[in-house]
């Protein structure tokens, strides 16, 4: 499902599902987790290129299988999975390797999650970026709250919506509008991707190591008369949008896009309160309040912080959208999920305070070598807690590739108010 290739000085890591676009399912992220420690420990390792096989670099998580999985046994199997997942996606974050993501085709979820954090990332003509989990129940994660909280003025914001570029209220973006936006750091045509590669394989043991070196062999390749000759949106627009996403929540948010809607018949409003409507209430408040805190915190506490409403959206603890989108969009493709309702004022909105305060989360996954403990309680009011879910981090296993995280699962235990206060009041 991984092709790891060698080359001089380096290696190149490839998603190979080209018939599921590349997407992410347990086996694909095990697999890539184990392989990316023993790459950053590996002196001979100077270099990554992170590439995908087919028309999409990463189509986002295996959310049918996923689907599958969760209905078939208890919601934390999809806890762990997203906390594999999460600490995949902390790993590249942070990786001490220059890695470089060829983001040629589509990228989506998950994909971008592996990507948008990494030191050089390289997109196309046939880019296609997108983040469409409000429209499916969830919350756009993988460290979203994180790389798009810090997009110029409120264009993190608006990337939620289903049909347009991000800076028209949509999720699609092509290679040229991520530059534009920060999301990408070089436009590059597709058909020099291949001598950007052999360029890179060319150089010395030392020049490898060097971000500068790479970033100069990048630059030649780099097609910037394209960036410059394309303009994607006029300045009002870009006002308009700025100020209807500037709104304190998402009630606001529709309201003015609305009110705008009463003077100018422009599609993208259009689309954009049609979006919104069409998305799950809850989903979009998380998401708009995830960001928002995400401007201020580091990667490894946007990804808890995810981790910790991904677990709360799989056990139902609001709603059942979670499920419901899935089922009608991917699923049963009935189009017609009966749970996401189109009402803001009666959509429930989590207090992600409260959430807080009642589960300790640290770092993600394989962040430290130090014996990490992250609980989850299966109910937010401690006096009713029936099952909790340990991860715990083995830091002996970290340096030989095996699987560090394990799971614990207490299923049917009641603790003590004492017992379950110690395990999840403590903060980080």
């Amino acid at each position: 499902m991984v092709i790891f290739e060698d080359i001089p000085n380096g290696k190149n890591v490839i998603i190979n599902r080209p018939e599921k676009l590349n997407c992410l399912n347990y086996e694909v992220i095990v697999q890539m987790l184990r392989m990316f420690e023993v790459y950053e420990n590996d002196p001979t390792i100077k270099f990554l290129i992170l590439k995908g096989n087919g028309r999409a670099f990463c189509s986002g998580g295996d959310v049918t299988a996923l689907m599958m999985l969760v209905s078939a046994g208890y919601w934390s199997f999809g806890a762990n999975f997203f906390l594999k997942q999460y600490s995949l996606d902390y790993l590249l974050g942070t990786y001490k390797r220059p890695l470089i993501a060829l983001l040629d085709g589509i990228v989506m979820g998950g994909g971008a999650g592996l990507s948008l954090n990494a030191i050089f990332r390289i997109v196309t003509e046939n880019t296609v970026f997108a983040m469409p989990e409000t429209s499916l129940g969830s919350i756009p994660d993988v460290g979203s709250s994180y790389f798009l909280s810090r997009l110029p003025s409120n264009f993190g914001n608006i990337i939620q919506s289903e049909t347009l570029s991000v800076a028209l209220i949509g999720v699609r973006l092509n290679g040229i509008e991520m530059v534009k936006c920060g999301l990408a750091t070089h436009y590059i045509l597709s058909k020099d991707l291949a001598s950007l590669e052999n360029a890179l394989s060319m150089m010395s043991s030392y020049d490898a190591r060097t971000r500068k070196t790479i970033s100069e062999i990048i630059n030649k390749f780099e097609n910037g008369k394209t960036i410059k000759r394309e303009n994607t949106y006029s300045s009002a627009q870009l006002e308009s949008i700025n100020t209807c996403f500037s709104q304190e929540d998402v009630e606001d948010i529709l309201l003015s896009l609305e009110n705008l809607a009463t003077f100018s018949h422009e599609k993208w409003i259009r689309d954009a309160i049609k979006s919104l409507k069409c998305a799950s209430p809850l989903c979009l408040k998380l998401a708009l309040k995830l960001i928002r805190q995400g401007r201020h915190e580091k990667l490894h506490q946007c990804l808890a912080r995810e981790h910790l409403v991904v677990s709360h959206l799989l056990r139902r603890t609001v709603n059942d959208d979670f499920y419901e989108g899935p089922r009608a969009m991917l699923i049963d493709k009935d189009k017609k999920p009966q749970s996401l309702s189109i009402c803001f004022v009666h959509a429930l909105e989590m207090d992600m305070n409260n959430l807080k305060s009642r589960v300790s989360y640290h770092q993600i996954g394989i962040a430290k070598p130090s014996d990490i403990e992250w609980y989850h309680t299966n109910n937010l009011c401690v006096g009713h807690t029936r099952c909790y879910m340990k991860f715990s981090i083995d830091s002996s296993k970290e340096s030989s590739g095996e699987d560090v995280v394990s799971t614990e699962h207490a299923v049917g235990k009641r603790l003590s108010a004492g017992k379950a206060t110690e395990l999840i009041g403590r903060r980080p």
